[in-house]
């Protein structure tokens, strides 16, 4: 499933849009947006869900990834990966693309993965703004919330993996997490040094950075523990 959504995902990237084609489809692809917010699903339909309307409901999604690479792509990459906080494309990002490819991530490793790279994705984007100096208040509160949400399901993922006796899965995405985290902290400590403007909010999201490494570096250590692992993660 990965390969052909893949496949599929390069395809449309190719296709080739007039601009006035393209603020068409960013217009209807936005107001869709708008008008079918996603809810937390019913419980109850969620217990009574059979496993085919789950597999056509993924179908659904993936359908709709498709389309919006079709209609909002175009050229060498897809429009609304290059989005960022503010950006009018980037509630595509986050809401269809990063969607559709967390639906597609079958096993538990992959989705914790998959989890931990989102939230990467968040620190990616707030260190680009603070570049730009366009890290406000407001974009660093969105980018923290969003951040930690990532964060938090991907450490509860690593728990699951773990409990259920994989403590190598788990020592090794832990440990992926762990190097990720630390990288973005430094290059958040340079652009706070260098861009006196975007200082104290690139602070505030260092702060929750650390509180994150501290909570995913005690995973790794019981992962490891548990086995008699020991992982370099090469910091």
């Amino acid at each position: 499933m990965n390969n052909l959504f893949e496949e599929l995902f390069k395809k449309a990237k190719n296709i080739s849009l007039s601009q006035d084609e393209k603020l068409r489809a960013q217009k209807y692809i936005m107001d869709f947006i708008e008008m079918h917010p996603v809810r937390n699903a019913d419980p109850i339909r969620q217990r009574i869900q059979s496993p085919l309307s789950a597999f056509i409901l993924q179908l659904r999604m993936i359908a709709v990834g498709l389309i919006v690479a079709l209609f909002v792509g175009g050229g060498v990459s897809f429009a609304a990966e290059g989005a960022l906080p503010g950006d009018a494309l980037y509630p595509v990002k986050v809401n269809v693309n990063e969607n559709v490819r967390g639906m597609i991530s079958r096993s538990e490793e992959s989705k914790a993965e998959w989890e931990g790279r989102r939230a990467e994705r968040r620190l990616e984007e707030a260190a680009e703004l603070a570049a730009e100096n366009r890290l406000d208040t407001e974009v660093r509160v969105t980018i923290e919330e969003q951040f930690n949400a990532h964060a938090e399901r991907a450490q509860r993922r690593i728990e699951a993996i773990e409990t259920s006796g994989d403590a190598s899965a788990a020592a090794r995405i832990s440990t992926d997490l762990e190097a990720s985290l630390r990288a973005q902290d430094r290059i958040l400590a340079e652009l706070g040094e260098s861009k006196a403007e975007v200082k104290n909010e690139v602070t505030e999201v260092q702060g929750d950075i650390r509180a994150r490494l501290e909570a995913v570096t005690n995973l790794r250590i019981k992962a490891e523990d548990k086995n008699g692992l020991h992982i370099d993660i090469g910091l």
